[in-house]
């Protein structure tokens, strides 16, 4: 009897309990979401549970997956998902990566709202996809060796967030073959094997369903029926914009709900107000002193500002305090940044808001805090790459600086010495261009440095340089050398030669390099990647003097280095091994040469594809030293090899061509040399090859 009666209350159990989940779904898909996450196969993940619980039911996720699913010339299509700020793209992607993560063995989101912030991205999460650590500095051949992996690997999706308006999109033509790619962005694609997905405001009822679950999570329970129906008022007003309706139910949670919410349907009634903007300016007026702060110097920065998720870290940085954190969750709590999985980045809305409504007496108090925010974050070994992204967005403000100078001086050329380490030469530049102007006179040492520091990049950068130039800037390091500390009177020393060389004063330089040599070995050692590369520069130079065994002995040593540091098949082990080939085909060694040639065209394949100007450099230099050592059939082989090659975008189209027209020149030099050492009129190098090229 108690069984019979246990059942129907069973029953009636389980009806009410799938009703309430049914009223409060979200929740419950929130929790399920996060227990789901396999953080193993992630990477950036800009998760945040109180958004994405609202788009896990979203109609649009099943057009997603139809539409990466189709293939256009036996190759997945790219997906952009397009729509306005806030309007919930990068929740709708975060949501069909979690959802469907179990067809997928690498899910990545790049930051690539600026070039910079996609290859830097791109480079730090090669060690993750190869599982080892990068070897070269140069952090775009780092995007490049990444790219490469998405072509010789299946299963992945790569979502790229915020894509900028002038992003080269031919790149992802050759790689989405085996993977899916999905960009947001506010512009339309140009590009044929895009398709284009619009993300557009939410209907009456789902604008509802958004708004009443943003209230659930902020206030821990259902609305009242009045509150539901100033819920249905808002949605209505904000024309159902995601960021809007969550930016105003967290300003009535810190603010009253009836108050803020009536008054923002007020302020909307009658006029063409932009939803967001209405949003940030409630939200703002709600926010307790010390969180406006924050956000006004948020919006100068760029950056949260809370950079470390330690809270023993934040505490040591002076300009941090525990109020101050607390602010900053506040911040958080009112929705006006971006989670972009290691950071978060205020949305470009809300800081042009707070720029446009900050007084000059507060911008410059704020700016001079960011400065000293900033120089703090360097010391403590904050990512190089968001510190970075602040500088950029503070040397556009146009108003004088004189009255901080040194900070901000040293600040700046600190990113130009970043950029430069990374080869960014054009950003160096400007770094360090800016640093100029705000440089004290009385420090003639530091300033000194910075034009050693100037005159190197405008050498490399090919632009005019008077040899008056080189003698005035050597003779003032001279001068000042024995006041500079020994590491940076190294390095000084090192550009200065550097430069020397490129502007191709050859028997000048090989006076300075020796000592150079000797300087950086105290300071770097013999052994370390930075001596590699100024050893590589100086074997560059005594093969221009003539001197190939002291070049080779030295490439021979470098190439140990890199082979015990990095093993046989890294990249930059690859580098050293083509320097040397080069270096013994100038010495007629043909077969040393063809080895080490072979060798690294085999890791710059791998690593790079074939099809990268690198790897095609490589196989044009193993042509010509086969052509050299008259070894035409062999020569012919790569040659066929090449033209086997099928470019699958515009860009490695090109490529090709050119590099097949480069062979066949050499093809016919190699015939005019040979016929002309030869008694023989039969042509044996393949002539016909040239006029035969695909």
């Amino acid at each position: 009897m108690m069984l019979y009666f246990s059942i129907p209350l069973l029953i009636s159990l389980v009806a009410l309990l799938l009703l309430w989940r049914k009223r409060r779904g979200m929740v419950f898909s929130r929790l399920k979401i996060h227990s789901k996450i396999d953080d193993s196969i992630f990477w950036g993940l800009p998760y945040d549970p109180v958004r994405s619980a609202c788009w896990i039911a979203h109609p649009l996720l099943k057009e997603i997956q139809q539409i990466l699913s189709r293939r256009i010339d036996n190759r997945h299509s790219v997906l952009v998902l397009q729509g306005e700020d806030g309007s919930g793209r990068i929740d709708l992607t975060v949501s069909y990566a979690v959802e469907n993560q179990h067809r997928y063995r690498r899910i990545l989101f790049i930051d690539a709202s600026t070039e910079y912030s996609f290859r830097w991205n791109l480079a730090q999460c090669l060690p993750w996809l190869t599982g080892r650590e990068s070897s070269f500095s140069d952090w775009s051949l780092s995007a490049e060796v990444a790219l490469h992996w998405f072509s010789r690997n299946r299963n992945w999706l790569l979502v790229l967030l915020n894509a900028h308006k002038t992003m080269d999109l031919d790149g992802l033509d050759a790689i989405r073959e085996y993977g899916h790619v999905l960009i947001t962005s506010e512009e339309e694609p140009r590009t044929d094997f895009c398709q284009c997905l619009q993300i557009s405001a939410s209907d009456g009822e789902r604008a509802l369903a958004y708004a009443v679950d943003c209230f659930r999570v902020r206030f821990g329970r259902n609305p009242s029926d009045a509150e539901r129906g100033s819920l249905r008022e808002l949605s209505q007003r904000f024309h159902g914009h995601p960021l809007s309706l969550e930016m105003a139910i967290s300003a009535a949670k810190n603010g009253g709900f009836p108050d803020v919410i009536n008054g923002m349907c007020s302020l909307l009634q009658g006029k063409r107000t932009c939803p967001l903007v209405c949003a940030t300016e409630v939200t703002v007026s709600t926010l307790p002193r010390i969180g406006r702060e924050l956000l006004e110097l948020s919006a100068i920065l760029g950056l949260y500002p809370a950079p470390f998720s330690d809270e023993e870290k934040n505490r040591r940085l002076n300009s941090f305090s525990v109020d101050r954190l607390n602010g900053c969750e506040v911040l958080l709590q009112a929705a006006f940044f971006r989670h972009m999985g290691n950071y978060y980045t205020l949305h470009e809305t809300v800081r042009a808001y707070v720029l446009d409504h900050l007084d000059a007496d507060n911008l410059h108090r704020l700016f001079r805090l960011s400065v000293e925010i900033l120089c703090e974050l360097v010391r403590h070994s904050y990512p190089e790459h968001r510190v970075l992204q602040s500088v950029y967005n503070l040397i556009v403000f146009p108003f004088k600086l004189s009255d901080f100078h040194a900070d901000y001086a040293w600040l700046l050329e600190w990113s130009g010495d970043v950029c430069l380490k990374y080869r960014q030469l054009d950003e160096a530049k400007g770094f360090f261009d800016a640093a100029e102007k705000h440089f004290s006179k009385n420090k003639k040492a530091d300033l000194l440095l910075l034009h050693i520091k100037q005159i190197y990049i405008r050498a490399e950068l090919s632009e005019p340089l008077a040899d008056e130039a080189i003698d005035s800037i050597m003779a003032a390091f001279f001068a000042k050398e024995n006041e500079l500390q020994e590491d940076l009177a190294a390095d000084a020393a090192r550009l200065i030669a550097h430069t020397v060389f490129i502007q191709r004063q050859f028997e000048r330089a090989d006076g300075l390099y020796p000592a150079v040599r000797e300087r950086l070995a105290k300071s770097l050692g013999d052994n370390s990647p930075a001596m590699q590369l100024f050893l590589s520069k100086y074997a560059s130079l005594l093969i221009t003097r003539g001197r190939f065994k002291t070049a080779e002995e030295i490439q021979s040593n470098v190439l140990s280095v890199y082979m015990n540091l990095y093993g046989p098949d890294d990249l930059s082990t690859a580098l050293g091994k083509w320097d040397l080939a080069n270096t013994l085909l100038t010495k007629h060694d043909f077969s040393q040469a063809e080895s080490f040639f072979r060798e690294s065209l085999t890791i710059f394949v791998h690593e790079l594809g074939a099809l990268h100007p690198t790897a095609l450099k490589s196989r044009v230099d193993l042509v010509n030293c086969l052509l050299s050592a008259r070894r035409a059939e062999d020569a012919r082989k790569e040659f066929f090899l090449l033209q086997e090659l099928r470019p699958r975008s515009a860009t490695e189209r090109r490529r090709l061509s050119e590099i097949i027209e480069l062979i066949c020149e050499y093809f016919n030099l190699a015939a005019i040399r040979l016929h002309e050492n030869s008694d023989s009129d039969e042509n044996e190098t393949g002539f016909d090859y040239a006029s035969g090229k695909s």
